[in-house]
């Protein structure tokens, strides 16, 4: 079987176990994309899937300070109760 996914941002990939990484490049919050997964057997035949909106990316946060400090986690509640956590890891 192969398998082809295509992610909705111009990017896929191919194979049962894909990878890949969105950006925002834009202002808005939030992004939904949706995702595709077109597999052909080994008879030739062909299946699609699209699954609408399953992806949101959040723009990256705009980051202001300092630290002495080389890495350090936080983990907060978001607004609608989900867990985020942020990891910094500073370069020098």
């Amino acid at each position: 079987m192969s398998y082809i996914w295509v992610f909705g941002d111009g990017g896929y990939d191919a194979g049962s176990k894909p990878y890949h990484i969105y950006a925002n490049a834009s202002n808005t919050d939030l992004i939904a994309y949706s995702v595709e997964l077109l597999i052909r057997d080994k008879n030739g035949c062909e299946y699609r899937e699209v699954v609408n909106s399953m992806i949101y990316v959040r723009r990256k946060p705009d980051v202001d300070f300092t630290t002495d400090q080389n890495v350090f986690c936080i983990t907060s509640a978001a607004p609608d109760d989900r867990i985020s956590q942020i990891m910094y890891s500073k370069n020098e």
